[in-house]
């Protein structure tokens, strides 16, 4: 199922990139180091194919339809 794939990617590389953060400090956020651009490319992730919580939604619509036994 596409949404699973799109959450898993998403979470992942806002994971990566926030601990890419995290290890650059400061200079993290500044535009001088790719690691800005690539934190603010993961967190559109998030919004920009539909909320994490609408394809969390989905999801759960997908699976409660099929009635939980996986046919």
């Amino acid at each position: 199922m596409a949404a699973v794939a799109k959450i898993t990617c998403n979470e992942m590389s806002n994971r990566v990139t926030s601990e890419a953060i995290q290890l650059h400090g400061g200079f993290g956020f500044t535009d001088e180091f790719a690691v800005s651009r690539l934190y603010r490319g993961a967190r559109y992730g998030t919004l920009g194919g539909g909320t994490s919580e609408t394809l969390r939604d989905l999801i759960g619509q997908a699976d409660h339809g099929r009635g939980g036994d996986g046919r």
